[in-house]
């Protein structure tokens, strides 16, 4: 027998045994989408149809009438979807199922109960990256299991809980999954929502592949803020004043924690604040500050805030205030450039969590942008020239612009460019590393040599040198993994 979910329209077959299951029910949920799909009034009764006698219920299950009759759907259900199994590859194609309805479904052999919830383990063990995600004691089985449904998205996976949870809440079961709210980005006031490319994509990505989640108001955060809480309707996103009414959660994995032999990033450096990486001064710092045009790219991991400054970049003139410098400040991410030209992005990083965080800048465009984790964080109008330097070196980890800030934190993959990246470029590279050679290109360190007072730039144009010489930086094995380029 041929039917359709009245929900998602997903074709269904019932076949001989699972009418016999489905003796006395009225309805069963949809393995697609979970509705109820009404059962034909004219279905043939379980003598005709069945191939053999379903297996006898327990005792005390006949005392129950009403739990025999769940159960007897749950069997049927199980029965009905390995009839209907479509092939799931995890990690490289499209979907990984972590619970759902078929977490909770029980499957009689020879009067004996096996728990499904040890396949959807089996499942979940046959994904690398959620393997290693465990192995890194970034999180647990049992937590993973609170994920109703995950689907590869570009880079990582984008999973909706199980449970309806406050604001709150959902935060923490985002921690407890070694996992960050789904960032969803704001449209300006300056143009109508969802002209970005990138962001169209997400919201037919998540139309298509979680209707679950249709009809529904879903946690998600504003341009990568967890102080900011919006929530998603299909197709669109809005602001919210009350953070308790309970609603589910998208959660993001991006990128993991991983092994020094784990992908093409070896190594990181370690702050701890007094330390920097210095970079002699080259013509090339001086050509970005007459195209006034640049990006800079870092990957950092945050250990804590001192004085809430966390320096990523800095090429700053101390004498008479000119220069530029790219950091952290409390809550947000900022872009300086002189006394007078500057510019905030409201951002936290969360501690002791890799994320990559870029700056992009075209004085012509009129306008800069934040990208956190290769999505879009900020949009703001800025026109300011990016002031002109004398012979003041470029420091990573440390701030000199007026009083001496360094950072305390990791810090990896640093490029600077000469041009502004969009956000197409940052998306696709954000997790792999460069060769060295693409147009703009200025420097590139990697930090991956593991060992010794310096690391080189992949450009090959500039000199470096670790500061200082008795406590230089520290190597770091637990870096973001990045594939190798192409």
């Amino acid at each position: 027998m041929n039917l359709a979910c009245p929900h998602c329209t997903q074709p269904l077959e019932l076949t001989p045994e699972v009418l016999a299951e489905l003796a006395g029910c009225v309805d069963f949920p949809c393995p697609e989408c979970g509705g109820a799909v009404p059962l034909p009034v004219d279905s043939p009764p379980a003598e005709e149809t069945a191939m053999e006698k379903p297996v006898e219920a327990p005792a005390d299950e006949m005392m129950k009438p009403a739990a025999a009759v769940i159960t007897r759907r749950k069997v049927a259900l199980e029965l009905f979807q390995q009839a209907n199994r479509r092939v799931l590859i995890l990690g490289s194609a499209a979907m990984l199922v972590l619970g759902g309805v078929a977490g909770m479904l029980v499957h009689h052999f020879s009067g004996n109960r096996v728990d499904l919830n040890q396949d959807i383990t089996n499942e979940i063990l046959k994904n690398k990256f959620f393997t290693d995600l465990i192995a890194s004691g970034a999180t647990t089985m049992e937590q993973l299991r609170r994920v109703e449904r995950i689907e590869a998205h570009g880079p990582g996976f984008i999973g909706l809980s199980r449970e309806e949870l406050t604001w709150e809440q959902a935060q923490e079961l985002a921690r407890a999954t070694a996992a960050r709210m789904l960032a969803v980005e704001t449209p300006s006031e300056h143009r109508a929502p969802w002209t970005s490319p990138v962001m169209q994509r997400l919201v037919n990505f998540l139309e298509q592949r979680f209707p679950a989640a249709q009809g529904r108001t879903v946690w998600v955060m504003q341009n990568s803020d967890a102080n900011l809480p919006q929530v998603f309707h299909a197709p669109d996103v809005s602001h919210v004043t009350t953070r308790e009414r309970p609603r589910r959660v998208f959660l993001h994995w991006m990128q993991l924690p991983k092994a020094p032999d784990k992908g093409a990033n070896v190594s990181a450096l370690r702050f701890e604040g007094r330390q920097a990486v210095v970079v002699q001064d080259h013509a090339d710092f001086h050509e970005i500050e007459t195209r006034d045009e640049l990006s800079i790219e870092a990957w950092i991991r945050v250990h804590r805030l001192d004085r809430k400054i966390f320096p990523i970049l800095d090429k700053s003139d101390t004498t008479d205030g000119f220069g530029w410098y790219f950091e952290l400040n409390g809550d947000t991410v900022t872009f300086t450039t002189g006394w007078r030209g500057g510019l905030a992005f409201k951002w936290q990083a969360p501690l002791w969590q890799w994320c990559h965080v870029a700056f992009s800048y075209r004085r012509t465009e009129g306008r800069a942008h934040l990208y956190v984790n290769g999505r879009p964080s900020g949009e703001v109008a800025f026109n300011a020239e990016v002031q002109p330097t004398t012979e003041t070196p470029l420091y990573i980890g440390r701030g000199i612009s007026g009083v001496n800030e360094f950072t305390i934190g990791d810090i990896d993959e640093v490029r600077l460019w000469k041009r502004a990246l969009s956000a197409d470029e940052v998306l696709e590279r954000y997790q792999s590393q460069v060769k060295g050679d693409e147009p703009g290109l200025v420097g590139c360190w990697r930090f991956d040599e593991g060992s010794g007072a310096t690391s080189k730039d992949l450009t090959g144009r500039h000199q470096t040198s670790f500061s200082p010489e008795d406590a230089p930086p520290q190597w770091e094995s637990a870096v973001p993994f990045l594939s190798p380029h192409s």
